[in-house]
């Protein structure tokens, strides 16, 4: 079974910082952090629902 993650974008179409694959089989989904323009994933595994912070993480790579 693959499942293909389907971008979370706001309403400027820009995305949200962290993208998470749906929750199956009652399995919380895995999320990851991406660049909120490219979409390019930041480095960092993926984490449970809720247990990421993003927005954390964007700043560390701007500095």
């Amino acid at each position: 079974l693959y499942i293909i993650p389907i971008p979370n974008c706001d309403r400027t179409g820009n995305l949200h910082p962290k993208q998470c694959h749906p929750a199956l089989d009652g399995q919380r989904g895995k999320c990851w952090c991406v660049d909120r323009k490219t979409g390019v994933k930041l480095p960092g595994g993926l984490e449970p629902k809720g247990e990421l912070d993003c927005h954390q993480l964007a700043d560390s790579f701007r500095e």
